[in-house]
């Protein structure tokens, strides 16, 4: 299955998101990345894309992967990103 295909799926199973909407998901890149264990490694790579989801839809958890969704300001994610914390 293809990363946007893959996406697509997930949106559905994770979020309730419709696939008309998950097909509006925009390729932003990857991430690769090492993980060592010992004297093993695995190498990964992780997908992104962005969603603008409609103004009046909600995420909805599916599957039991997902407890719940919350809206965050952008000031709120960068204040994250830059001094780290797991608070929400």
């Amino acid at each position: 299955i293809s990363p946007s295909d893959n996406v697509i799926k997930e949106c559905g199973e994770e979020a309730n998101i419709p696939i008309e909407m998950a097909k509006r998901a925009v390729s932003v890149g990857a991430v690769s990345y090492i993980t060592i264990e010992g004297m093993q490694t695995k190498r990964d790579s992780l997908f992104c894309y962005d969603l603008e989801l409609d103004d009046n839809f909600t995420p909805k958890p599916v599957d039991g992967e997902v407890e719940y969704f919350q809206l965050k300001s952008i000031d709120w994610v960068l204040d994250k990103v830059i001094k780290g914390g797991s608070d929400g």
